[in-house]
């Protein structure tokens, strides 16, 4: 899972109250922020194309190259 917000971080509510609050960053768990989950949603594509191609190939040639 991904914690993720517009920036990184995370902040508590301050003294002045939710007014006061910065726009973007969670109040509750750290978060990466939107550039940071973009790389890692493409790592991710970019793994799990490669995975699907292995198991095509596998598929294709059979378990021990056998079809």
């Amino acid at each position: 899972m991904i914690e993720s917000n517009i920036h990184a971080g995370r902040q508590d509510v301050p003294p002045e109250g939710p007014a006061a609050l910065k726009y973007g960053i969670s109040i509750t768990d750290a978060c990466v922020d939107w550039a940071m989950t973009l790389d890692m949603l493409n790592q991710l594509n970019e793994a799990v194309g490669k995975r699907r191609e292995k198991l095509r190939t596998t598929a294709t040639n059979g378990v021990n190259g056998h079809a």
